[in-house]
């Protein structure tokens, strides 16, 4: 996975909904949806999905301002 933020899921939840890495899927919380790339993760708490927030800065020096 590169320049994105993959949801990342248990295998057993990935085992029941039929998901595999790469897979893209839709979260819904209410009106709110979010399609995401997948990421079996071993380890990963059961029945749970980690999303990471975030790698947005528009500061970091020379080289990487404004990426």
């Amino acid at each position: 996975m590169t320049w994105d933020n993959p949801a990342l899921l248990s295998p057993a939840l990935a085992a029941h909904y039929g998901i595999g890495s790469g897979d893209v899927i839709e979260l819904r919380l209410a009106e709110r949806r979010l399609r995401v790339a997948a990421w079996i993760m071993p380890g990963q708490a059961e029945h749970s999905i980690t999303l990471h927030l975030g790698y947005g800065r528009r500061r970091a020096g020379r080289v990487g301002n404004g990426l």
